[in-house]
């Protein structure tokens, strides 16, 4: 199943690649034709691939907080919150991080759970990857029984949509969240549109400094910075359409509440104990702290450690 997965992300994205370099020929034929000019052609092609990979890049470095306002509370921008010390060991990882952040990082959420099984024996972790040593799942959340049924091989590779279902549910079910009515229609229109107005504003302008712009040195600089900062707007609007039409649930009462908590907690963790140093060997002394410390990003070293085992793909053409 791993290397199926594997190579069939790898040939579409291969198609996808060829598919763009196409695009971009017919592209430069166009500009050849319309413009005159071989290294004036190029460089628009150059610009427009820029801006192809450079949207997502862009969109990840935003930060989601300041995209998605309009389902978070104060708590979650207050950075005076009292400490919390509990461990909240009545949800699940998954849908904690769901309640926190409203929105899902399966690799993230698959680690962690990963990391909380090993501490309760059901799971065990080497060089070779992960091992079920426990079958009696019983006493398990949905959750993590569906994260520890991905295991193949030692490892969880797998395109996945079922999980994000799943820890909706379980937050359903524990009333800490409750569904938006979002037009996510129109937003999508909109998406299209802001596409749309990007993408002329880049032929007209580039048009317009070529034209009238005679020192060949200015009349570059002025495209790039013109239309990288155009790109840079569009991407964040972009981004913040996508979290406005796909985040359909938002806390309830309850899960404002947790949500506190998990603040408080989060921030606790921060001042206490160094837990950003450390690493798998010392979750038998710090035990679930450790587990929390790694899903509220404090201590990436044992994600990047065992993320080479739990990899969740999207294949997107």
């Amino acid at each position: 199943m791993y290397n199926i997965i594997g190579d069939i992300m790898k040939k579409k994205k291969i198609i996808k690649n060829i598919f763009i370099l196409i695009l971009l020929l017919i592209l430069f034929l166009i500009f050849k034709y319309w413009l005159f000019d071989f290294i004036i052609c190029a460089f628009v092609l150059f610009i427009a691939y820029l801006v192809y990979i450079g949207i997502p890049v862009i969109s990840n470095i935003i930060s989601k907080k300041n995209v998605a306002t309009y389902n978070y509370s104060k708590f979650d921008f207050d950075k005076d919150i009292d400490y919390f010390r509990d461990l909240l060991l009545q949800y699940s990882l998954a849908e904690l991080y769901y309640v926190d952040n409203l929105y899902i990082n399966e690799n993230l959420i698959g680690v962690c759970t990963i990391l909380k099984l090993k501490l309760e024996k059901y799971v065990d972790i080497d060089d070779n990857g992960i091992k079920i040593i426990n079958n009696d799942f019983s006493n398990l959340k949905k959750s993590e029984i569906y994260i520890l049924n991905l295991i193949d091989n030692g490892k969880i590779y797998t395109v996945d949509y079922k999980l994000k279902d799943i820890i909706i549910e379980e937050a359903k079910d524990n009333g800490l969240i409750k569904t938006v009515d979002n037009n996510k229609k129109m937003y999508i229109n909109k998406k299209i549109l802001l596409l749309l107005v990007g993408l002329c504003l880049t032929i007209l302008t580039t048009i317009f400094f070529i034209k009238f712009i005679s020192d060949f040195f200015l009349k570059f600089v002025l495209i790039f910075l013109f239309n990288f900062l155009l790109w840079i707007f569009i991407a964040y609007y972009l981004r913040s359409y996508k979290y406005y039409s796909n985040n359909s649930y938002k806390r309830t009462k309850e899960g404002e509440e947790l949500n506190k908590k998990l603040e408080g907690l989060k921030a606790f963790l921060k001042d206490f104990g160094n837990l950003d140093e450390k690493n798998i060997s010392n979750l038998v002394l710090w035990e679930e702290y450790l587990i929390f410390a790694c899903l509220f990003g404090i201590n990436t070293f044992i994600y990047k450690k065992i993320s080479k085992f739990v990899q969740f793909k999207n294949i997107i053409i």
